[in-house]
Parts: C-alpha cells; sequence; structure tokens
C-alpha cells in the first residue's frame, strides 16, 4: 500500500511512512541538521568544563585539609617562638616514614 491509497475512512498502516518522511517526522534540513550539531556540540563542552570544574573543587578541597593542619601548625610554633617558649624548638627526630614514602640522597649525608 502506498501513502494516499488509503481510501478516506482509513489510516495508512503504521509500519508505513510517506515519502520524505523519518518515523519521527519530516526529514531535517542540512541547516537544521547543522544546527543541532552544534548545539550537541556546545552541549558537551559546557558538560565537559563543569565536570572538570567539579573535580577541581573536590581535589582542592581535599589537598586544601591538609595544607590546612600544616600551616596551622607551623603558625603556632611561630607563635610560641615569638612568645619565646621553648617548647617550640622543632624537635631533632625525623618523622617516622611509611613505606611508600622515599629516603632523599641529602638525608643520608650528615654534615
Amino acid at each position: 500500500m502506498v501513502h494516499g491509497d488509503a481510501s478516506p475512512g482509513e489510516s495508512p498502516s503504521p509500519n508505513e511512512r510517506p515519502a520524505g518522511e523519518s518515523w519521527h517526522g519530516p526529514a531535517p534540513s542540512s541547516a537544521g541538521r547543522a544546527a543541532r550539531i552544534a548545539a550537541e556540540l556546545r552541549f558537551r563542552r559546557a558538560a565537559s568544563l563543569v565536570t572538570w570544574m567539579a573535580c577541581a573543587v573536590v581535589a582542592q578541597l581535599a589537598v586544601g585539609a591538609e595544607f590546612a593542619e600544616a600551616s596551622r601548625q607551623v603558625e603556632d610554633r611561630l607563635e610560641l617562638q615569638i612568645q619565646g617558649n621553648p617548647a617550640s624548638a622543632p624537635s631533632p627526630l625525623q618523622p617516622e616514614r611509611t613505606r611508600e614514602e622515599s629516603i632523599e640522597p641529602w638525608e643520608l649525608v650528615s654534615v
């Protein structure tokens, strides 16, 4: 059955479509297709930018917590040194290393 052959009371079969039309309506023009591709590209770029920014914020928050604690300890030691407290001198002992930390070459040589 060809589109248009149906009698006025019958509708065309759902499996048939008029020439030039896709299953979702008329075929888009090349300008419409280009606009859709450009919009999709802008959306993907925006989504990747937002994802990158979210990852950067999470990383800064995670690393920032470590730096905040270290800087707080340095500030406390400096404050104690300014006040003249002898307990503020850094301890001569090195902190214990984990297996993942390597020993630097200059740490092996004593002066």
